[in-house]
């Protein structure tokens, strides 16, 4: 074997191993973009869960709002007996515990009201976190297409 054979054997090597780390690096940046990719889904998943928590606050509004409704409605019913039986004392207990139940049910209204507020704070920090996935993909796909560019 020459020496000049073994050069060229050693050249052969060389190119070898750089087509293997080109191999490499092609695999780490598949890599990273399926971390990316699970980060998205990470990230829609956060945002049905609080789109979920929504629906939730949203129905106890309005179980809320129906109790407030019925509340009112006691409060009219007490006031009618109170006009019509003259049964003073009786309508001013009744219209005493329909009170009572109006200030229950808005303080419910009050509490599903915050926890409607939470929820869509939630919301927004699951669209943030959506935003800064995309921005992030979209900077892999500006990476890639640079490194496109350039090696074409």
């Amino acid at each position: 074997m020459s020496l000049r054979d073994l050069l060229v054997s050693l050249r052969d090597l060389l190119v070898s191993l750089c087509r293997l780390l080109v191999s490499l690096c092609g695999l780490l940046v598949n890599l990273r973009d399926l971390l990316v990719k699970w980060i998205l889904l990470v990230s829609l998943r956060n945002l049905l869960v609080s789109l979920c928590g929504l629906l939730v606050n949203l129905c106890g509004l309005l179980v809320s709002l129906r109790d407030l409704l019925v509340s009112l409605c006691g409060l009219l019913v007490s006031l009618r007996g109170l006009l019509v039986k003259w049964l003073l004392l009786v309508s001013l207990r009744n219209l005493l515990v329909s009170l009572c139940g109006l200030l229950v049910s808005l303080r419910d209204l009050l509490v599903s009201l915050r926890g409607l507020f939470v929820s869509l704070c939630g919301l927004l920090v699951s669209l943030r976190g959506l935003l800064v996935s995309l921005c992030g993909l979209l900077v892999n796909l500006c990476g890639l297409l640079v490194s496109l560019c350039r090696y074409s």
